[in-house]
């Protein structure tokens, strides 16, 4: 299976769990799987995504990048720019609004509060056909090839076992 299980927030954990101190499997499309292949490789730190000469890449490194992007184009990026585009490209790729909160691990504990959270699942195997859906919308949007932002790492990957896939629930 491709995913990373975030754990629940312990006391000995708190720096490395979501926010929200859930567990969390986040199902990962071949893109984002082979990413952090490739950047595991590559860290210097105990972290997959570390910053140059940092153990990791502290939140002022987007912020700057943000800017810096927005400086080019003439126009304000916030932070949360990439989870809006994220989402657009999701809806405009026919997944629906529960498949959504999921991918974007978000418990709807907000203003529009649907009525049915927490009594809904899906499965491992359902997120991950949402996520592909959403990765192959955004390769027909960037005409990107998808073996070249994988780095040609496509051909190792071992086919994914759906029947352990398909036992995997995820709730909010």
């Amino acid at each position: 299976m491709r995913a990373i299980v975030f754990p629940e927030r312990t006391k000995e954990n708190e720096q490395d769990t979501l926010k929200n101190g859930e567990e969390f499997h986040l199902m990962l499309n071949d893109t984002a799987y082979s990413q952090v292949l490739f950047s595991m490789k590559h860290s210097t730190s105990r972290y997959v995504f570390s910053g140059i000469q940092l153990d990791r890449l502290p939140e002022s490194v987007v912020r700057d990048y943000m800017m810096k992007i927005g400086g080019r184009i003439g126009q304000h990026l916030p932070r949360k720019i990439a989870r809006a585009t994220f989402i657009s490209i999701a809806e405009s790729s026919e997944i629906g609004p529960y498949q959504i909160k999921v991918l974007c691990n978000h418990d709807g504990y907000g203003s529009s509060v649907d009525v049915t959270d927490g009594y809904k699942t899906m499965y491992a195997h359902e997120v991950r056909a949402a996520a592909k859906k959403v990765e192959e919308k955004i390769y027909q949007i960037t005409g990107c090839k998808k073996n070249v932002v994988c780095r040609g790492q496509l051909e190792n990957f071992t086919d994914i076992d759906e029947s352990r896939i398909r036992k995997i629930s995820v709730h909010l």
